[in-house]
C-alpha cells in the first residue's frame, strides 16, 4: 500500500469552540469553520462562522442547520427550503436559489399505525456540476437512507428536484441484495443491484423496510458517476457494531435513466472484520480527490486510530504518514494540493493545520 508522507506548512489556533464537521477550505491561505462564540449582548454562546483569509479572521452569524458545500460556482448552503449560493468573493450577500418543486405526501405504516409523511430535503452532497445529490429525510425518521438529486441553473437561480415520485428515490435494501444476488455479503466481489423500494398499492411495506435500506453517509458526483459512502448495521444506523462499511460508485443506466451501482471500491462486513466492534467513517473531501476512511472504534478496530485515504482516480488505498508532533490529529479535508487536520494543544485549544505532501 503506497503512503503520502505530509509537511507541515501553516498552524491556525482557536481559542473559541470550533468543529472540525463543518470545516470547508477555499484555497492555500482561506478556510471556513464553524465554531460557538459568546455573545454578550445576550449572555450565552451562538453559533458563528469563522472566516480566516490571509490570516485575517472575521466572524458572522451562523444557523447550526445550514449544510455548506463547496462547488466550482461558490459554496451551497440549504436552509428552510431555500438553497443558499456564497460566491467566493462575498460570503456577507449570498444568493438565494428558489426551489421550484418540493417532495409529495406519503405514508408511512407500521405495525401500530398508518403515518402521514412528507419527504423534505436533509443535508446536500457534493458535485462538479449543476446536477447536486441530496439527502431525503422524513419527519421523525431523520436517517438518510434515501437519495435524490437537484439540478441547479445558476443564471436562472432556481432549482428542481429531478427525482420527485416514490418510486424514483435512489435507495439500497441490504436484505434485497442478498436476495437478489443468492450470496452472503461477505462474498461481495461483483456488482450490486439497486432495488426500488417495495410498494404495494403505493403504500411502503412497513417500518422495517426503511430500516433495512443502507444509510449514504456522504455522497459525490464527479465526472457523471455517484459515489457514495455507507456505513452502519443490517438493520439500524452507526454504532451497534458497525456490521458493514462500503464505498460504491454508481452510474446511469442509458436504458432506463436510473442509477445503478457499478462498483465497491471500498467494502468490509461482519465476516471480513474481526471480532469486537468495528466499523469506518467516511468523507469525501473539497477536492473530490479522495475520500477520508475512519475508524469509529479506535480500540478494537484493526486500524486502531490510523486513517486511510481512497483516491477516488486511482481507486488505490493509501495509508497517511504525519509528522512527529501531530499523531493526535486528523485529516478533515484536502483542496488545493493541500491536506487539513484537527487536532489540539497542551492548552486543550483547537489546531488547523495545513499540510502538503512531501516528495523528498
Amino acid at each position: 500500500m503506497d503512503t503520502l508522507k505530509l509537511i507541515k506548512k501553516e498552524t491556525y489556533t482557536f481559542e473559541e469552540n470550533v468543529f472540525s464537521d463543518y470545516f470547508l477550505p477555499l484555497s492555500k491561505t482561506e478556510f471556513i469553520i464553524q465554531g460557538s462564540h459568546y455573545n454578550g449582548s445576550i449572555n450565552k454562546f451562538t453559533r458563528t462562522l469563522f472566516h480566516i483569509k490571509d490570516n485575517e479572521t472575521s466572524t458572522f452569524p451562523l444557523n447550526a442547520h445550514e449544510n455548506y458545500i463547496n462547488h466550482p460556482k461558490g459554496l451551497l448552503a440549504y436552509k428552510n427550503q431555500v438553497l443558499w449560493w456564497y460566491k467566493k468573493d462575498s460570503f456577507t450577500h449570498p444568493i438565494s436559489i428558489k426551489l421550484n418543486n418540493t417532495f409529495q405526501s406519503r405514508e408511512w405504516v407500521n405495525n401500530i399505525e398508518t403515518v402521514s409523511v412528507t419527504p423534505s430535503i436533509g443535508g446536500l452532497g457534493m458535485s462538479d456540476s449543476d446536477i447536486i445529490p441530496i439527502n431525503v429525510t422524513y419527519g421523525r425518521f431523520r436517517s438518510y437512507r434515501q437519495l435524490s438529486l437537484l439540478k441547479v441553473d445558476f443564471e436562472k437561480k432556481e432549482a428542481s428536484i429531478v427525482f420527485n415520485k416514490y418510486h424514483q428515490f435512489i435507495t439500497l435494501n441490504y436484505y434485497d441484495l442478498l436476495k437478489h444476488k443468492g450470496y452472503d455479503m461477505s462474498l461481495i466481489d461483483k456488482d450490486w443491484a439497486f432495488s426500488e423500494e417495495r410498494r404495494h398499492d403505493g403504500v411502503l411495506d412497513n417500518y422495517y423496510d426503511h430500516h433495512a435500506q443502507m444509510l449514504f453517509e456522504n455522497t459525490l458526483i464527479k465526472n457523471n458517476k455517484l459515489y457514495f459512502f455507507s456505513s452502519g448495521t443490517k438493520s439500524n444506523y452507526l454504532k451497534y457494531g458497525m456490521n458493514y462499511v462500503c464505498l460504491g460508485v454508481l452510474e446511469k443506466s442509458l436504458l432506463n435513466k436510473r442509477y445503478t451501482l457499478r462498483k465497491t471500491l471500498f467494502f468490509q462486513d461482519e465476516n471480513e472484520l474481526d471480532s469486537g466492534k468495528n466499523g469506518k467513517k467516511g468523507r469525501f473531501t473539497s477536492s473530490t480527490e479522495y475520500c477520508i476512511i475512519t475508524p469509529v472504534f479506535t480500540t478494537s478496530d484493526a486500524w486502531k486510530t490510523r486513517q486511510k485515504l481512497l483516491n477516488l482516480t486511482t481507486e488505490k488505498l493509501i495509508d497517511v504518514e504525519l509528522p512527529r508532533g501531530y499523531k493526535n490529529h486528523h485529516i478533515i479535508d484536502h483542496y488545493d494540493n493541500s491536506f487539513w487536520t484537527h487536532g489540539t494543544n497542551k492548552e486543550k485549544h483547537t489546531v488547523i493545520t495545513r499540510f502538503e505532501v512531501n516528495h523528498n
